[in-house]
């Protein structure tokens, strides 16, 4: 298109040439493969149960961690993820009689992990409930993505 085109448009064309520029810049950049990052995954206190996984999905029908569907990771790993992926950091912290259990979300960005905002953590004796502290925010938050 040549730039005499563009200076004999209407506002209204314009505008719609601008609608349609914008919808076809989102078309083919969801058409990209995402990009990637590597990441240094951290460890975790090896007397408590610990886990690292990527969240796709949040089941709300389910009150457990079930509730998070993913692929688990090796914790203190390096991956190569792409970016805006999820991730899920379960694990203990404290002594072995008397410790909490730690959940947190983090986000795969351009600049490596960043902290969602989302987590939780309770005394070993009521670790129950962990998943119902985060279920819903999560699902909302991944919705909003």
């Amino acid at each position: 298109m040549e730039n005499d085109n563009i200076k004999s448009m209407s506002i209204e064309e314009l505008k719609t040439l601008k609608d349609q520029i914008t919808t076809e810049l989102k078309i083919r950049e969801q058409q990209q493969p995402p990009k990637k990052i590597i990441v240094n995954l951290p460890s975790f206190d090896s007397r408590h149960k610990n886990w690292i996984k990527t969240v796709n999905t949040v089941d709300t029908a389910k009150d457990n961690g079930y509730a998070f569907q993913g692929n688990f990771l090796k914790t203190g790993s390096t991956v190569e993820l792409p970016i805006g992926t999820i991730i899920m950091y379960f694990y203990g912290d404290g002594s072995v009689k008397n410790y909490t259990v730690e959940v947190e979300i983090m986000e795969v960005t351009v600049d490596g992990l960043k902290p969602t905002g989302i987590s939780t953590n309770r005394s070993n004796q009521k670790s129950g409930g962990w998943a119902l502290d985060i279920r819903d925010e999560l699902a909302e938050y991944m919705q909003n993505l």
